[in-house]
């Protein structure tokens, strides 16, 4: 979603998942995984370090029920605070290893992705 509403256009978001709902068939399921603002730490870092990271439309964490609201149930968790940081795979893996320890400290709108399922009934 980043991509589809680079340059702040927020309501690409919403719209996006609108049109995913309405390919739904009854019962149907979406999966997703997207990459959050999270903190001020990785704004300020994305912008600085990360060639589109200005450009990219950050998903908020208050931003996900209102995106979502089409779908009559929606689970999701956040997880994620210093994976983000990694630069190569395998300290993105050595990072995510140290985030499942420390993510019950970290507050959810503090953590850089969001997964969970949508179900349209």
């Amino acid at each position: 979603m980043g991509g589809v509403s680079s340059d702040n256009k927020d309501a690409l978001k919403k719209a996006v998942i609108d049109e995913i709902y309405k390919s739904l068939k009854p019962n149907g399921k979406l999966l997703f995984a997207e990459n959050l603002e999270a903190s001020k730490l990785h704004k300020f870092l994305r912008k600085k370090f990360i060639k589109w990271g200005s450009r990219w439309n950050y998903l908020k964490y208050d931003e996900i029920e209102s995106i979502f609201s089409s779908f009559d149930i929606v689970d999701y968790k956040t997880v994620g605070f210093l994976g983000a940081f990694g630069r190569t795979e395998k300290q993105r893996q050595f990072l995510g290893k140290i985030d499942s320890i420390f993510d019950k400290f970290i507050p959810e709108h503090n953590r850089y992705i969001v997964y969970g399922v949508a179900e349209k009934y």
